[in-house]
Parts: structure tokens; C-alpha cells; sequence
């Protein structure tokens, strides 16, 4: 028989049975724990780009007037001006962060091309485009009324060549036949010289 110990003033029982009753209550995770001191965690997150781009596709007019009622005074007044380049390519970058578009226009054309936006976010968010045109250029943006609903707009020039909107978030425009562009006109002074000329310029997301 092996060694007994009193409990409590109680009658004693053997020690291997003590340590079994500690045990199973659970003692001995609790000790554990209480020696580690600490938990540690991590929480990786990763953030991706809301705002992207397509390829601009050029056009051959604006449409109905309805389509461009927003759109400023200016491009109104000259909507039925707009006409397709007399040859134009548009292009984007493999991750749709940038785009190219070219056109080859005569003195005086006007032009406009239709720039495809995507909110990869749920939210809505705030944007600006902020454009470097050589004298001779004129831009001008804005966003049509198309059917269904654009899913940009509240388009305001904020700047001699700055322009900031609102693009709404949720549906996938790319793939659900949603719309969400931008209509950008461009037009060459009747007094321009023939030659090649760039605009430059970026579309970024802001915080308000």
C-alpha cells in the first residue's frame, strides 16, 4: 500500500489519487497558462488599388442630348461637332492602372472618348483627374446620363484642368453591364499648329 495524506482534516487517501483529482479539474492547463504570460496573434491585411481603368474607347458623337445634359456649357453648345478621329487606338496597362489614348485629329476637330472606371471597393469613393494640356488643346469632362444609371458622376471642374467626381461601389461594371465613365472631349484650336502633342495627367482616388 502506498503513502496516504490527510485532506482537510478528512480521512486519508492515496497521493496518486490526489494528483489525479487535480488533474482532471484542470489545475494543471490552468498553471500552464498562467507561466506562458502572454498570447500572441498577427493579422495580415492587405490593400488593394479601389480605383481602375479600361481601354478609352473613341466615339463617334455624344449621343442624344440627354446623354450629355451635364456635360459643360461649352461641350453643349458643340456636341454635334464631335466626331471619330480620323484614326484613334486606346489602350490599358495589364494591372489597369494606366491607359494610353491616341488619335490623329485635323485644326479645329473635336474628339471624345469614353473612359471606363471600375470601384473595386463596396463603397463609394471620391476621385480626381488632374490633366497637363499643351496650349492649342482643350479638355473638357464630364459624365453622361446614359441608362441604366452612371455609376459616376457629380463631375465639377475644380481647377484650370481639374476635375473631381464621385464613383459609386457594389456592382462590377465590367462584368454586369452596369455603366460607370467618364466622357473626356478633346479639341484643337482653329489656330493650332499641325505637329504632335501630348496630354498627360493622373486619375487617383482622394479622401474627400
Amino acid at each position: 500500500m502506498g503513502k496516504k495524506i490527510s485532506l482537510l482534516g478528512r480521512k486519508a487517501i492515496p497521493v496518486w489519487l490526489l494528483v489525479l483529482v487535480l488533474a482532471a479539474a484542470g489545475a494543471g492547463a490552468a498553471a500552464g497558462t498562467v507561466l506562458a504570460g502572454k498570447v500572441v496573434g498577427e493579422v495580415p491585411v492587405a490593400v488593394s488599388q479601389a480605383l481602375l481603368v479600361k481601354s478609352a474607347v473613341w466615339v463617334a458623337n455624344l449621343g442624344t442630348s440627354d446623354n450629355y445634359s451635364t456635360a459643360p456649357q461649352q461641350v453643349r453648345n458643340h456636341a454635334g461637332f464631335v466626331s471619330m478621329p480620323n484614326r484613334s487606338i486606346g489602350v490599358v496597362s495589364d494591372d489597369n492602372t494606366g491607359f494610353q489614348a491616341a488619335a490623329e485629329v485635323a485644326v479645329g476637330d473635336w474628339s471624345a472618348f469614353d473612359l471606363n472606371l471600375k470601384n473595386a471597393s463596396s463603397n463609394s469613393l471620391v476621385g480626381l483627374v488632374t490633366l497637363d494640356v499643351p496650349e492649342g488643346l482643350e479638355v473638357e469632362v464630364f459624365a453622361d446620363n446614359t441608362t441604366p444609371t452612371n455609376q459616376a458622376g457629380n463631375v465639377v471642374r475644380i481647377g484650370p484642368n481639374t476635375w473631381k467626381f464621385t464613383l459609386a461601389g457594389g456592382a462590377d461594371p465590367w462584368t454586369s453591364g452596369v455603366i460607370s465613365r467618364l466622357v473626356v472631349v478633346v479639341s484643337a484650336d482653329d489656330t493650332i499648329q499641325p505637329g504632335y502633342y501630348y496630354i498627360t495627367g493622373t486619375l487617383q482616388q482622394i479622401g474627400y
